[in-house]
């Protein structure tokens, strides 16, 4: 298992540590009622090191990257970035990416569920890629007033960053790379930093957002926070659907590239059409509560099951994604938890809730 660079600071905050896919993490590392209201009220400070991280130079990484992952990685423009995917040979998901274009280098950041090796067999292949996942942390904040952390370590410039950007900033005399990315439907931001700075930068970023009422905290929250506001998780759905167009990821692929990994399988899928619906539910009754494999019943015919589920503390009770057959995965409809049980769950539109950080925007 690769360890956290910074586990010694997170033990002394009394973290708690999991492991996805062979990369360690910080679970969490208060109660989950205190880092819900962090990240859906003021900012959660974690550690996103378990990303797989690489750099490529610009001359040859885009049209290599372009060869290899589902999107159009050629119209990637200097300062941005790009969300999209990489498939295995089947068609199957193995890696969420996102690819970042800053001073004539290419940053690829990954969450997956294929272990290291089968990543670096992927991406070494092109002759400037390095792998830096063991030369930098990446370390994340979340939340509506997560923007008051990101300026007080790199500056007033932030404020001019839009979603899904980059950008070099100065810590410590050291340049690091901040991008705004946040994947829960609050303002998000992600620094990448040398190990060098890596301890400096940790303090700072902690002493941030305690200064405005937020916290530490870990993977657990994050996921939760992404079912809530409808943002893809490899980890969840990803992991048990595995299908690119199931799982409504088509906005991540061009299609009119000739050539990508997987993407016979995934152009075979699209010809014949897709069977099923990721559709969001919840219980009438709030005190129910929903596990994965749990399966859905209409007039006594399993018609759905549960991939995934959290708990929306904005609206009080468990939120579940259930893969229906297609002619069910319909928001606004009522489904029975028991095979002959009452019509107790309704299916919703996702996400169910809006984000503080939507309605507040950059307030002092």
């Amino acid at each position: 298992m690769r360890s956290l660079i910074l586990k010694n600071l997170w033990e002394k905050e009394n973290a708690i540590f999991d492991e996805l896919y062979g990369a360690e993490t910080v679970k969490y590392v208060s109660s989950f009622e205190e880092e819900y209201e962090a990240i859906r009220k003021k900012s959660l400070f974690a550690d996103f090191s378990f990303c797989k991280r690489y750099v490529f130079d610009e001359s040859d990484g885009l049209d290599f990257l372009d060869t290899v992952l589902a999107e159009n990685i050629l119209t990637l423009r200097y300062g941005r970035v790009l969300n999209t995917f990489l498939a295995d040979e089947d068609g199957n998901i193995c890696a969420d990416c996102f690819v970042a274009n800053i001073s004539d280098k290419i940053y690829l950041f990954i969450e997956s569920i294929k272990d290291e090796a089968y990543l670096d067999s992927v991406f070494l292949k092109c002759d400037s890629c390095k792998e830096i996942t063991n030369e930098t942390v990446l370390l994340s904040i979340d939340g509506p007033e997560s923007w008051h952390v990101a300026k007080d370590v790199c500056g007033q410039d932030i404020l001019d960053l839009p979603y899904l950007s980059i950008e070099n900033f100065q810590f410590e005399e050291t340049q690091i790379q901040l991008l705004r990315k946040g994947t829960t439907g609050e303002f998000g931001y992600q620094f990448l930093a040398e190990t060098s700075i890596a301890e400096k930068l940790f303090e700072a970023i902690k002493n941030s957002t305690n200064a405005i009422g937020g916290k530490l905290g870990g993977t657990d929250i994050h996921f939760n926070a992404r079912l809530e506001g409808n943002f893809f998780n490899i980890y969840a759905e990803g992991a048990v659907v595995k299908k690119p167009l199931a799982l409504g990821l088509q906005w991540m692929i061009d299609f009119d590239k000739e050539n990508f990994n997987g993407s016979k399988s995934i152009f075979e899928n699209r010809e014949k059409g897709i069977r099923t619906a990721l559709v969001g539910i919840r219980y009438k009754n709030p005190e129910s509560k929903f596990s994965v494999g749990d399966e859905v019943f209409n007039e006594g015919t399993s018609v759905g099951k549960v991939i995934a589920c959290a708990y929306s503390k904005i609206l009080e009770c468990a939120i579940a994604l259930v893969l229906f057959e297609k002619e069910f995965g319909l928001s606004g409809f009522e489904y029975s938890s028991k095979v002959s049980g009452e019509r107790d769950l309704l299916t919703i539109s996702m996400p169910p809730i809006v984000a503080l950080s939507l309605q507040n925007g950059m307030n002092a």
